[in-house]
């Protein structure tokens, strides 16, 4: 029976406070999606259709039949944190118990049954399995949860949301949350902020203790100087005067690097002085030390220390920009010191886990964190980052990334669970059991776009209209959820982005084409004409409707949990997620193209107006015989050696990741070169154009450390010899062929055409392999080998001959 049920609540006896608040949650979150109070009663009722049980096992265990409690012992389940549900069917009800092992136990069955069933307004329909019988695979699956501004919508969360949203992390198996002390590498203050940060510090860590959940806090040492005494006598009272405050804490977690940057035979004794004082007034914390951002040396150091003098460290947590393998460096650390990972999972590029195939056009508009479920990632990041650890508390910048946070703490509870089910969970959970199939779909189609050429990605324009169906047939209450905004704003702006790119690409492909036909038009009729289609994507620009949605979108996304999709209109920090402040970024070299004109128009000679035009026109084309690559554009590098699979290598250590160089777009200045607030967009044409460069310029390679990047050739021409022509985006960098031959040494101009010859006898087998890599990192690990464009041209016969 699932229509009106008719259902009563036995907690167990004797509950703790702990069950209290589990029972208190089940109690409220079936409330808000069915508007149906259930009863606390004692005793059996025949009356009603559903006896549900809630409690630890031991005070529940006499309420079960014979048959049921049997079965219990069978199972074996009694590991910390886990969980047993039965149903048990009568003449005429059933009862369902929910017997945790322990108090955090019972908080997780009820997050399993709340998760099982469906949900809708005067309806229940609970699972049929007979038995769920689980327990944690890692003990500690938690979340950093950073009350400071960087974030896109922490900083704007009261209490109560905070409250809330540590509820819903708790259903999905999370036992822990990570806070940020109030000084750290951000700005000391949010104009969002509803409380000051150490006083939302001490909130949120009461939430935790509420609902039984362990509490760490992320502290880097920001101090500049270790090695002077009054700088470390600064940092303990510092330290003591912000965790005294705190009513629990069971972590610590200190950064070598990023922030802080301290050498570690400096940082250490400062920490070891730091957990001596912290014993008396919580003696149960742990401290772990992250050796992020250190140089080669300096890791040995670490390590060397780590092992040797370290007695009340625990252990190490494992994250990115750290230049070891997380397998090599659990080898080099003694077994007495335990590892936990601390996974990015809401960054796509410039991260730990950076999508490698990443399209330019998403990453100009979006940066570093849009929203972005990656279930199926977050299962290959999970193969490598839980493989050889005791748990996580993953990375986070906001609630961009919330499916992911689902999706990562199931992974932790279980390493092999079926990730469609968590998504089918999550939907039912959150948007509703109507939406079950639809919207999950919607989910994966969303991370499928992060990874697939928009260009001919027509599956977009399909996820769009799968969303925008959901839209129209949306229940009002879900269009107040931004959990399901979340998705249709991606959705929408995914559909307009592609848009706006076809047509862009279109438009200067046909001012190409007028520009090729300038010996016969002459060069003042082939720059207007010229001119007025690049134009086009101003004077009559695409999906206007779609665009304007997007802005609601936003909007709706403020008001309902704080996002800051746009810098000026909702005070966020630039590149969080303020996608609206770049949604009309030009996809085409436009305003480059219109400079080159400008600065063309203005020369004497009508032959040489021609030849320059002709360049721009004939910009990719290598001439007979040659090759071209535009690196980072994934449909134009056909000669890139990609490298491992981000598959089997999620962190892209040994893979060329396709990217945009943040330093070129802050000296092209695009940012402000259109009105950033959302109800005007400019012409663009009456702003300086100093900097601006090609889009082609705009993408490039990147590689971690060490890592090379390779193009190879085939079938070249024996008897010619090549000449390099090349674009760097990073000048410390340099090239050799594939025999180990030098092209260049570093410290190489950027953005600006180079051209270097090949050796003739690299080329003599008719085959070539450039090879890029950097000369050396003295200050830790980086991204690098930055290529834009590359071409690979014959030698000319006079120049051969010469």
């Amino acid at each position: 029976m699932s229509h009106f049920p008719c259902i009563s609540l036995h907690a167990a006896d004797s509950l703790s406070s702990c069950e209290k608040n589990a029972i208190e949650l089940f109690v409220d979150e079936v409330f808000k999606r069915t508007r149906l109070r259930l009863p606390n009663c004692s005793g059996s009722n025949a009356e009603v259709d559903y006896e549900i049980h809630l409690g630890n096992v031991c005070r529940l265990k006499s309420r079960m039949s014979d048959a049921l409690a049997e079965e219990l012992d069978k199972n074996g389940n009694t590991l910390p944190e886990g969980y047993n549900i039965y149903s048990d069917k009568r003449d005429s009800h059933v009862r369902i118990f929910v017997l945790g092992n322990d108090d955090r136990g019972t908080l997780f069955g009820v997050g399993k049954l709340l998760r099982s069933m469906r949900m809708t307004y005067d309806t229940i329909t609970f699972p049929e399995e007979p038995a769920i019988s689980s327990s944690p695979q890692f003990g500690m699956r938690g979340h950093q949860l950073g009350y400071r501004p960087k974030p896109n919508s922490y900083d704007g969360w009261n209490v109560a949301t905070w409250e809330q949203y540590i509820r819903d992390l708790l259903v999905f198996g999370c036992n822990a949350i990570e806070l940020i002390p109030p000084r750290s590498d951000d700005a000391h203050d949010s104009s969002h902020f509803p409380l000051p940060q150490m006083e939302m510090m001490v909130e949120m860590t009461k939430i935790a203790v509420k609902y039984g959940m362990y509490v760490s806090v992320w502290y880097p040492a920001m101090d500049e100087d270790y090695t002077d005494p009054a700088t470390v006598e600064f940092a303990l009272n510092e330290w003591k005067g912000v965790l005294s405050q705190l009513p629990r804490l069971d972590n610590i977690h200190v950064p070598c690097g990023d922030p802080g940057h301290t050498p570690p035979e400096h940082l250490i004794p400062m920490i070891a002085r730091q957990a001596e004082q912290l014993k008396d007034i919580h003696p149960q914390c742990r401290w772990w030390i992250s050796p992020t951002w250190l140089s080669s040396q300096q890791l040995e150091t670490f390590i060397s220390l780590v092992n040797e003098s370290c007695d009340w460290l625990s252990g190490i947590m494992y994250g990115g920009m750290i230049r070891m393998k997380l397998p090599e460096l659990r080898e080099r650390i003694d077994d007495r010191l335990a590892f936990r990972t601390y996974p990015d999972i809401t960054h796509i590029r410039l991260c730990s886990y950076p999508i490698a195939e990443l399209d330019p056009a998403f990453a100009l508009v979006y940066g570093r964190e849009p929203i972005c479920p990656r279930p199926r990632d977050m299962c290959d990041i999970a193969g490598l980052a839980l493989s050889i650890t005791d748990g996580s508390i993953a990375y986070s910048e906001g609630c961009n990334d919330d499916v992911n946070k689902a999706v990562w703490s199931s992974l932790g509870w279980n390493r092999q669970v079926d990730i469609n089910e968590v998504l089918r969970e999550y939907t039912r959970y959150f948007i509703g059991p109507e939406h079950e199939h639809a919207f999950t779909r919607g989910l994966l189609d969303l991370e499928e776009s992060l990874h697939k050429p928009v260009l001919t990605n027509a599956k977009i324009n399909v996820t769009f209209q799968q969303f925008r169906s959901m839209e129209r047939n949306a229940h009002p209450h879900l269009m107040l959820n931004w959990r399901f905004l979340q998705p249709l704003y991606r959705a929408y702006a995914d559909f307009y982005i592609r848009s706006r790119l076809l047509n862009e690409t279109s438009l200067q492909q046909q001012a190409f084409d007028i520009l090729r036909d300038v010996e016969r038009s002459g060069s003042e009729i082939a720059i207007a004409r010229a001119a007025d289609i690049l134009n086009g994507s101003i004077t009559s620009p695409v999906a206007q409707d779609v665009r304007s949605r997007l802005f609601e979108l936003g909007e709706a996304l403020y008001h309902s949990i704080r996002m800051q999709m746009c810098v000026v209109k909702y005070q966020g920090q630039c590149g969080r997620s303020n996608s609206l402040d770049d949604i009309d970024f030009p996809f085409n070299s436009r305003l480059w193209l219109l400079q080159q004109f400008k600065q063309i128009a203005s020369i004497d000679s009508e032959s040489q107006r021609q030849k320059e035009l002709l360049v721009l026109a004939d910009w990719t084309n290598p001439g007979p015989g040659g090759f071209y690559d535009d690196l980072g554009n994934p449909l134009q590098q056909p000669h890139l050696v990609k490298g491992a699979s981000t598959d089997t290598d999620p962190m892209g250590r040994e893979t060329v990741v396709n990217e945009i160089y943040d330093k070129f777009m802050q000296m092209g200045n695009y940012a402000t070169m259109y009105d950033p607030v959302p109800e005007v967009m400019s012409k663009y044409t009456d702003y300086n154009l100093a900097h601006v460069k090609p889009i082609s310029w705009m993408t490039n390679t990147s590689t971690f450390d060490d890592y090379q990047v390779k193009l190879h050739y085939d079938e070249l021409d024996t008897n010619v010899t090549y000449r390099l022509q090349v674009v760097y985006a990073t000048g410390n960098l340099c090239a050799y062929t594939g025999e180990g031959m030098q092209i260049h040494g570093a410290n190489i101009p950027t953005y600006e055409k180079l051209q270097f010859d090949i050796p003739a006898e690299a080329t003599r087998s008719g085959r070539l392999t450039i090879i890029w890599k950097q000369p050396g990192n003295s200050f830790g690990p980086a991204r690098g080998n930055c290529i834009c464009e590359v071409w690979l041209k014959p030698v000319p016969a006079k120049e051969r001959a010469a």
